[in-house]
């Protein structure tokens, strides 16, 4: 008998597009900041600040909306928030003021989080118990195709019809997308009378090396206090310092760095796609090696490709073919913790509290992300570009440490459940 196809993979497929217009907009955004330099006079700070208000907004959005969308219906919440947020990226076209707009990124950054930054990794926890990481690396692609779409679309559309006209294009596109992907959407498989990826007859098995990293039960886990308390909670924390500096020098930086160097605004759509779609098949690639080889070798290769990246940039300047090692791999080497970091959420604290704990971390990440912003706008007005790349290269290389140790450390969930199994027994 001919295997049915599992619905879950349109899930994914939706799940992919929802990221694009979740945390898509940072890459988006960024292209707007030097035209808004040249044509309203703001500073680079100012506008990178444009950013960092975003990130203060999904910081906030995660503290206040991380229990509410544990338990929520995530297919009318991605709706409602899909379309708010269009409406105010519309919005954006009819503003000057930079206070005004630094308001409204934060709003979106608030609201983006019922949009894809908590739903999309429950969604794939509850719908895949095997190929996880694949599961991951796909959805978190979407990252890439943001980037690879409209970042360039948006570029040429400022280029011919001023950077006004671009927000509203992409408000536009943010609205009937968000419909689109939230009606394929449902929060669990058995909401559709469905049973998660793994546990139907014929579905593979995940591997004996991977599955206790990808999937713990989903009745057991630790709370997020308990978490605190972990060597390995505080581990990710460093992992995400050391990966996210880098990340936001080249999100936030790099298209302005290009046209700095003389890129023109064609070639720079050209590459801005191009690492765009090398960014969606560096995630699944990685999500791949995650449920192939495990965590550790996935991790490496991530790493590996973010020092020949980071490499790439600081010697850019002396040699513009290396940008094509840039587009190559940038996208995978510099934003694979939006891969790992789901992933190691399930893998050391386990399921049962995911989305707190997870909100949680991801809360921190955007912290850092808000303060990053800004800060790489003062980086490059104070030292340049080629040492602000250099600087991210030292703390990826902290990063590198801090996930050596990580990988190192025995699961806190588990540990847990087996301390309370034999106080139960001893009580009995």
């Amino acid at each position: 008998m001919k295997k049915k196809f599992f619905y879950g993979w349109i899930v994914v497929f939706a799940c992919t597009i929802l990221t694009a217009l979740g945390t898509g907009v940072v890459s988006s955004l960024a292209v707007f900041l030097h035209p808004m330099v040249k044509a309203k006079g703001y500073s680079i700070a100012g506008v990178s600040s444009l950013i960092s208000l975003y990130f203060i907004g999904t910081i906030v959005g995660n503290i206040l909306l991380a229990k509410l969308l544990s338990k929520a219906n995530l297919k009318i919440a991605v709706l409602a928030a899909g379309i708010i947020q269009g409406i105010l990226i519309i919005a954006m076209s009819k503003i000057d003021s930079l206070s005004i707009l630094t308001v409204i990124t934060f709003l979106i950054g608030f609201i983006i989080v019922s949009v894809s930054i908590l739903p999309v990794p429950i969604i794939i926890t509850n719908w895949f118990k095997a190929k996880r990481g694949t599961a991951m690396g796909i959805a978190v692609a979407g990252v890439g195709l943001g980037a690879a779409i409209f970042a360039p679309s948006l570029n040429l559309v400022i280029s011919s019809s001023g950077y006004k006209s671009a927000f509203v294009v992409w408000g536009v596109a943010v609205f009937i997308l968000a419909v689109i992907c939230g009606t394929l959407i449902y929060t669990r498989p058995e909401d559709k009378n469905l049973k998660a990826y793994g546990l139907n007859e014929g579905d593979p098995e995940v591997p004996a090396e991977t599955s206790s990293e990808v999937q713990p039960n989903s009745s057991v886990g630790i709370s997020l206090g308990q978490s605190f308390k972990t060597s390995a909670f505080w581990l990710v924390v460093v992992f995400l310092i050391g990966t996210s500096i880098p990340q936001m020098i080249d999100v936030v930086q790099t298209p302005s760095y290009l046209t700095d160097i003389g890129v023109s605004d064609v070639r720079l759509s050209q590459i801005l796609f191009a690492f765009g779609i090398c960014s969606m098949l560096g995630k699944m690639t990685i999500g791949y090696l995650f449920d192939k080889f495990g965590l550790s070798k996935g991790c490496m290769a991530g790493f590996s490709l973010g020092v020949i990246t980071l490499v790439s940039m600081v010697l850019l300047g002396k040699s513009l073919g290396l940008v094509y090692l840039y587009i190559l791999f940038g996208g995978a080497g510099l934003n694979f913790n939006f891969v790992a970091l789901p992933i190691f959420t399930s893998k050391f604290f386990g399921t049962k509290h995911y989305a707190t704990i997870y909100s949680g971390l991801y809360a921190f990440f955007m912290f850092l992300a808000s303060i990053l912003g800004t800060v790489s706008g003062i980086l490059v007005e104070k030292f340049g570009y080629t040492s602000s790349y250099l600087i991210g290269s030292i703390f990826l290389v902290v990063a590198i440490f801090a996930c050596i140790l990580l990988l190192k450390v025995k699961k806190p969930w588990l540990e847990t459940t087996k301390n309370e199994i034999i106080h139960t027994a001893r009580n009995i």
